[in-house]
């Protein structure tokens, strides 16, 4: 957008350090009004932004039927948990504003402000971070890119660890339906100016399909040591999964598994493994009464396993397994300060953040000493920014931000042509790759108090995002020669404008807010199944509406509603007008709290999500469409001095529903199953 983006950026932030220079000795601390803008766990960036933020606080995490972060956050409106496996989290991709099968990649999820959205394909790690851990959870729809950076188009989710912890412990244990088990413990104590918790659980289940068992360990550790002048923090995720991937469904003329035997696997032999472990550590340290220094960072390596078997009467099977190191550096400046009647509060900072991928194919695990090919990737990210949120009188406020980011992407591919392979197959050596993309993300937005209770705001935001490891390294099929052959895609950078708008407001006990949004996106990163390749698709256009509303009805019951009007279309080439795949028109979201009594509470939650367009259905002339689909969920929680338990039942109405499918030909299509009625109980104990 602008010819010098990079002198101007850097002299702006050059400005800002000038500027904070000259007036922390002119202004005093307490002429400044105390807007947020940092997003560490002790201030919340969703205080200043001009967005329509939802914060999800203790209580409401507490109260929640949800036990598990996709399923709490789809409680909200504009929300969607996008589920292919059918009794697991595992793959959950959590999408704000419409983005389908590639909300992974264009919803940015963070942990206390620090980035653990996987610079690959793979999930977030949702289930390593226990939800009595968390304090609050800022859902920032159609924002984030200036703060946080990259692969925010539909916005940004950031977790925030509890800051202190009540010092105890607690054992719990549970089980449901499909042979479900599970076991957790954790401890916490609060001493002075430390405050530590540590939680493990273990997770088995035989799972409602045919070969999805899964196995699921989870570690995870806050620790928090704050001074008068500083706060030391670390975090730590581990986590190992096995699971098992029974496959879609197929629906057809002579096979009808999907309605009428949905527990069966069209895979029986696939797998996979992953296993992680993510270090975030941070410091903040006042400089001055309105200069504060935050750097945080983060090494991490995730270590994966894929097995695919070959159903069509050959040997075309495949091995593969993944390391992915990152680490990142990522500090920054806080000021509080005041020109003549404005009064700034301005973060300006650096993002550093690294990549290294590789990747060995093999034939089968047996093989795997002999790889077919292996795949080398580096991503370099380097990006600076600056965002200021100006209070120029104490109803009105301004933000201005302006983020640059560069990415270099380097790959070589060593390709083994007398490595063992599938009989008849055909395979040719990538070419190395390198590409340096340049991106700018920008926002401008203002916020209006007309009472205490009331607010207005508007917003517009650039966003952009850049292919990652995953998306970048493809093996094809050439069929005019009937030869695979293995290429790096050089993929243009996906850059977006969104207009969001709205109102929050507050009365009594009740909290509602209601966003309007638009957002034209150019060059969007996809995966075409009918090619079978990722590719930059033609200009979309994604708008809609959302409104949640938290009620407390009287001292013992509560409603909580939420739902959105959705539509994603293309807005010019081969598919203008028609709508995006896997993208749900209409959900709602209901729940009644009732507090029967002082030790136990009762909770009912509705949930429908609207029918979609298939995958591979770009151009809605398939016929027909993902159906549209509810459940209910009934939910007793009891508590006697330390002891405390739960019984909840799930689809109450035991509905055969799939959330994604992908279109075929004839009318043909395959989907995944979500699970029947099914039940979980659990018992704990406090010390």
């Amino acid at each position: 957008m602008f010819k010098h983006s990079l002198r101007f950026s850097s002299l702006w932030v050059s400005g800002c350090v000038a500027l904070a220079a000259f007036t922390s000795s002119t202004y005093a601390a307490d002429e400044l009004e105390p807007v947020f803008v940092s997003a560490s766990r002790s201030t919340s960036i969703a205080e200043s932004l001009p967005v329509g933020q939802l914060i999800i606080d203790r209580q409401t995490i507490e109260q929640s039927s949800a036990t598990t972060l996709p399923d709490l956050l789809s409680e909200f409106g504009g929300v969607h948990t996008l589920k292919i496996n059918a009794d697991s989290n595992a793959g959950a991709n959590v999408d704000l504003l419409g983005f389908g099968s590639t909300a992974g990649q264009n919803t940015l999820i963070l942990l206390d402000g620090q980035r653990i959205t996987p610079s690959d394909l793979s999930s977030v790690d949702f289930s390593a971070i226990p939800l009595n851990a968390i304090e609050r959870i800022e859902i920032l729809p159609a924002s984030g890119s200036v703060l946080y950076g990259l692969g925010a188009a539909g916005g940004s989710i950031n977790i925030v660890t509890r800051e202190k912890y009540k010092t105890g412990s607690k054992i719990e244990v549970g089980g449901g339906s499909y042979q479900s088990r599970y076991g957790a413990v954790d401890g916490a104590v609060t001493t002075g100016q430390l405050s530590a918790f540590i939680a493990a659980s273990a997770a088995r289940a035989d799972g409602y399909r045919d070969n999805s068992n899964s196995t699921l360990n989870n570690v995870f550790g806050n620790v928090r040591f704050q001074s008068n002048a500083a706060t030391i923090y670390l975090s730590t995720v581990v986590k190992q999964q096995d699971l098992r991937l029974p496959g879609a469904l197929p629906f057809n003329a002579t096979d009808t598994s999907l309605r009428d035997d949905p527990t069966a696997a069209s895979t029986p032999n696939n797998w996979s493994e992953d296993n992680n472990v993510t270090v975030l550590p941070g410091m903040s340290l006042s400089l001055t009464d309105q200069l504060t220094l935050i750097t945080d960072g983060s090494i991490g390596r995730r270590e994966q396993s894929f097995f695919y078997d070959d159903y069509f009467g050959g040997d075309f099977t495949s091995y593969t397994e993944t390391q992915t190191d990152t680490y990142s550096v990522t500090p920054r400046l806080q000021w509080k300060v005041a020109t003549g009647f404005l009064r700034h509060n301005l973060v300006a900072g650096v993002d550093l953040r690294n990549a290294d991928y590789t990747s060995r194919i093999a034939h089968t695990e047996q093989t795997f000493d002999v790889p077919i090919h292996v795949v080398n990737m580096t991503q370099r990210e380097h990006s600076h920014y600056v965002l200021d949120v100006i209070g120029i009188t104490e109803k009105f406020s301004s933000t201005l931000g302006y983020r640059m980011s560069s990415v270099r992407t380097d790959g070589t591919d060593q390709y083994n042509a007398g490595a063992p392979a599938p009989t008849g197959s055909t395979d040719t050596q990538a070419s190395p790759a390198s590409q340096r993309l340049d991106t700018e993300q920008w926002q401008v937005g203002v916020r209006y108090f007309v009472t205490e209770v009331f607010d207005l705001f508007a917003s517009v935001e650039e966003s952009g995002r850049v292919a990652n490891v995953n998306e970048i390294f493809e093996q094809k099929y050439d069929s005019g020669t009937a030869t695979n052959f293995s290429t790096f895609d050089v993929l243009n950078a996906q850059n977006g404008r969104t207009y969001s708008t709205g109102a929050n407001w507050r009365m009594a006990e009740q909290y509602s807010t209601l966003l309007f949004w638009q957002g034209d996106y150019d060059n969007e990163i996809i995966f075409n199944p009918a090619s079978f390749e990722n590719t930059n698709s033609d200009p979309t256009r994604r708008k809609g509406v959302s409104l949640n509303t938290r009620w407390q009805l009287d001292k013992t019951t509560w409603l909580t509603l939420a739902g959105s009007f959705q539509n994603a279309t293309f807005r010019s080439g081969q598919y203008e007008g028609s709508n995006a795949p896997v993208v749900p028109e209409k959900t709602f979201f209901a729940r009644f709290d009732w507090q029967l009594t002082s030790w136990v509470d009762l909770a009912l939650a509705h949930t429908y999500v609207g029918s979609k367009y298939f995958e591979n259905d770009q151009s809605n002339q398939f016929g027909q469409r993902i159906p549209s689909y509810r459940y209910t969920d009934v939910i007793a929680r009891g508590h006697w001095r330390n002891l405390y338990g739960s019984l909840g039942v799930y689809n109450l109405e035991d509905k055969n529903n799939f959330d994604f499918g992908v279109s075929g030909a004839s009318g043909n299509y395959n989907g995944y199953p979500l699970p029947d009625r099914h039940f979980r109980a659990s018992v704990g104990m406090t010390f």
